[in-house]
């Protein structure tokens, strides 16, 4: 007698609805937005993928940001980095005040730190801040270490 192989698919616990994720009909009996949001919770976790999204998503805030606005933003931040020995966009955002970032990408200060990086002034830490600016809900921030801090300058 052959076996019935659908007796031996491993069944695979759905994270939201706890049913069986790796039925046929999975989908038909789980809320058509949970199942849908599992499948961007597993796309999530490949970190390939995630690299390329959050690279492309730089690049798209960079080209789209003025380049005076973005040269300016640079500037304020090689400063910045003098004066700081830790930073975040938070501080570049005060540092400059509101009007300057006013019709730029909050996005686009990413590629900032990142040309600020490369020209050696500043260095990515492990380490994450929570965010004191009401529009971001205390989402958490990188702390960037400044290599150009000038300790007792003002």
């Amino acid at each position: 007698m052959g076996q019935n192989p659908k007796r031996h698919r491993k069944a695979v616990t759905c994270k939201f609805c706890s049913g069986d994720a790796s039925a046929p009909d999975h989908l038909l009996r789980c809320d058509g937005k949970q199942g849908l949001l599992e499948a961007l919770f597993e796309q999530a976790l490949d970190p390939v993928e995630g690299h390329r999204r959050t690279e492309k998503g730089i690049a798209q805030s960079r080209d789209h940001s003025p380049d005076d606005w973005r040269d300016s933003m640079c500037l304020a931040l090689h400063s910045l980095a003098r004066r700081r020995q830790f930073i975040t966009s938070d501080d570049l955002w005060d540092d400059v005040g509101t009007e300057a970032m006013e019709g730029a990408n909050p996005s686009a200060l990413g590629s900032v730190f990142r040309s600020v990086a490369k020209d050696g002034a500043i260095l990515l830490t492990t380490a994450k801040q929570e965010s004191q600016r009401a529009p971001t809900h205390r989402r958490p921030l990188r702390v960037w270490r400044s290599l150009v801090y000038e300790a007792g300058e003002i």
